[in-house]
């Protein structure tokens, strides 16, 4: 093969990464902040896994807490931060977002239930 054509499909492979390869992150020292969605991920990871796979003896469902951890973790290793923040919202009506702007979260349906 010649060095052109090697130079070409090397190209070709670093444009054509797949959404489950680990993304490259530049080494540096300056510090990473990963801040993270907390009640998104816990939403996500809670309809994600099927909760009568994860629960405990009781009965006390596990799946939310295993697929959030298991996110975290991921996250973690293939992003590299120095720092981690996860954000939750509270969903009262104390919050300054209502207290502001009364309509805030207004329009959406209520949370499904399982």
């Amino acid at each position: 093969m010649t060095a052109a054509k090697s130079a070409r499909k090397s190209t070709r492979a670093a444009e054509s990464v797949s959404a489950t390869e680990t993304p490259v992150i530049p080494l540096t020292d300056q510090p990473r902040l990963l801040v993270l969605d907390g009640h998104s991920m816990a939403f996500r990871a809670f309809f994600a896994l099927p909760a009568d796979k994860f629960s405990t003896a009781t009965g006390q469902h596990t799946n939310a807490i295993h697929g959030f951890t298991s996110m975290l973790i991921n996250l973690i290793k293939e992003q590299k931060p120095t720092h981690v923040a996860v954000a939750f919202d509270v969903s009262d009506d104390t919050t300054h977002r209502k207290a502001e702007y009364s309509e805030y979260k207004g329009g959406r349906n209520e949370t499904p239930g399982r």
